[in-house]
């Protein structure tokens, strides 16, 4: 209890507020419905969980030691798979499939409020300071609350309005708004992010405290901090580039300040840097090599200045005005603040050096694409919001302490976080609103039929389904599919033209592709309405051919002769 006096009261609200809103999501993200359906909360956990239901069942039904794609067949895993792996764990430990997931989310969403403020509160040294820049990451988003505010004037009914559903407001296409709201975007849908963005926090700032605050370095506590970087690629690899990054950037500012005080120890320094870089990359290297670079291919890195700009037909300035707001202002004047603070040559070196890669980042991500689908540039932009979110909480807090024009100052800090906030907090509040926009995952029959396949057939057993993402076969039984959801294939680098076309033949032509069963080793096939609808699929002709063992109101499954290879 004494410790929490020390603690200030604005640090306690902030995760006393943050926590509570976070389980309080948890406990209603999914859930059966009368009639059995798995229902859930906001398209993007409808759209972004489906992968990773097919990755934990995989571990959970099949093997927790698989390393192959339940996206495509005969293809490694291409994902950092770690949450899943973890989800796949509880699941054969018996928790429920459905609760593991959400626990680990949970769990991971508090751990990332504790690490976010952290990491704040070591770079910024001010608790407080930390708290402010932790909402300010929480709650981005631009200028999209002016069309609420054109929403809200123009509505018939105002009160009703407001009490939902609300459109989002950090994500409108029309209007070039595509930075979406970091808890609706990345912190729900997106368990790798979940996982791996506190853990890379954490050993940012663990270094950061290593060499900038006590400037004695423990080369074995480095060792450490280097390990748990060499595994972040398989947990959540855009928060290890981007970690890269950060860490090239703090090595070279530490150097050269040490070079300009011409410090004897300069040489030990160097030592430890070499420690944190060579065990990231004992592990890192051999665990990219494997899971990723070999499906990685030449449409992965795209060269696309502007970004957004050209698609949307918008300047630059107008782009990021309408997604950032006046962030990146508050940001700069936070800058200029910490330099001038800075009273020798060597402490500027350092803090120039500190939030560089996030400037690096920024520009990097509006001239390259890092990956084929253009808005997961976000996934490192996240980062640049890390570093512009720490300096624009410094310029308020610069403002707020100015004694010129106190009054004025701490007005203009106001609404400037309002300016800053306001979109994100319509969004978060909208996100809680979840019996607003609810999604049906999965039908009471499909959880049958899923659970009928994990009971009666090989766990090494081939399917012929569709590629439908949400696919219960898919991303319930562990069993393995000839083809997933092509989106997934195309953003995680693999090449599915060849087995798409096999795909089609085998669907529309079962009785003069004999061969294309033996070579797949396919031993079940699903005839259902997407494998009806999409790929042409008529039930008749497979009834023909094969011995149908299973059925439920539009789906039928049938049976080859070719028996599962057991491993």
């Amino acid at each position: 209890m004494r410790h929490l006096r020390t603690i200030p009261k604005s640090v306690l609200i902030f995760f006393l507020f943050w926590g509570s809103y976070f389980l309080y999501l948890w406990s209603k993200i999914l859930w059966l419905d009368a009639a059995g359906n798995l229902i859930v909360g906001g398209v993007n956990v409808w759209g972004d969980w489906a992968a990773h239901f097919a990755i934990q069942s995989q571990f959970a039904y099949y093997s927790l030691f698989a390393t192959k794609s339940p996206f495509v067949i005969g293809q490694v895993l291409s994902y950092p798979f770690v949450s899943d792996w973890l989800a796949g764990v509880l699941t054969v430990l018996g928790v429920n499939f459905f609760l593991a997931p959400v626990l680990l989310s949970a769990v991971w969403s508090l751990v990332l409020l504790g690490a976010l403020w952290w990491f704040f509160a070591t770079t910024l040294r001010s608790q407080t300071t930390a708290v402010l820049a932790s909402l300010l990451f929480l709650l981005n988003g631009g200028l999209g609350f002016i069309y609420f505010i054109q929403d809200l004037t123009t509505a018939t009914d105002p009160l009703g309005f407001l009490l939902g559903p609300l459109p989002e407001y950090t994500a409108i296409e029309s209007q070039a708004i595509h930075w979406i709201s970091v808890i609706n975007s990345m912190i729900i849908p997106q368990r790798a992010f979940v996982m791996g963005f506190p853990i890379a926090l954490f050993v940012l700032a663990s270094i950061w405290r290593q060499f900038f605050i006590y400037k004695k370095t423990n080369k074995i506590f480095l060792m450490l901090m280097g390990l748990i970087l060499g595994i972040l690629p398989l947990i959540h690899t855009h928060s290890f580039l981007a970690v890269g990054v950060i860490l090239a950037c703090w090595t070279i500012g530490d150097l050269t300040q040490l070079a300009l005080t011409h410090s004897k120890k300069i040489k030990e320094r160097l030592v430890s840097w070499v420690i944190v870089t060579g065990c990231t990359a004992i592990l890192a290297v051999p665990l990219c090599s494997y899971f990723f670079l070999q499906n990685t291919n030449s449409h992965f890195f795209t060269w696309m200045p502007g970004w957004y700009i050209t698609q949307d037909n918008v300047s630059f300035v107008v782009f990021w005005l309408k997604n950032w707001g006046v962030l990146p202002l508050i940001a700069a004047l936070g800058l200029w603040s910490t330099v001038s603070a800075a009273k020798k040559k060597p402490a500027k070196i350092t803090v120039l050096f500190q939030y560089l890669p996030y400037l690096a980042l920024f520009i990097l991500l509006n001239l390259w694409l890092f990956q084929p689908f253009i808005w997961d540039n976000t996934k490192l932009l996240v980062w640049v919001s890390v570093g512009f979110s720490a300096l624009a909480a410094v310029g308020l807090q610069s403002l707020w302490n100015n004694p010129v024009h106190q009054y004025f100052n701490r007005a203009l800090v106001l609404v400037l976080f309002c300016f800053s906030t306001f979109s994100g907090v319509l969004d978060a509040y909208r996100v809680i609103q979840i019996h607003d926009h609810t999604y049906q995952m999965y039908s009471a029959d499909e959880l049958q039929l899923a659970e009928w396949a994990r009971v009666n057939t090989p766990r090494t057993s081939v399917w012929l389904t569709s590629d439908q993402h949400n696919h219960w076969l898919i991303n319930l039984t562990g069993r393995q599919t000839l083809l997933a959801f092509r989106g997934w294939l195309w953003t995680h680098g693999y090449d599915y033209t060849a087995i798409e076309k096999d795909l089609t033949a085998l669907f529309q032509n079962p009785e003069k592709n004999e061969a294309l069963f033996t070579k797949y080793n396919i031993s079940y096939i699903v005839i259902g309405p997407s494998e009806k609808n999409q790929w042409g699929a008529q039930e008749e002709m497979f009834a023909k051919l094969f011995a149908k063992v299973q059925s439920k109101p539009g789906y039928s499954i049938f049976k080859t002769t070719i028996e599962p290879i057991l491993e």
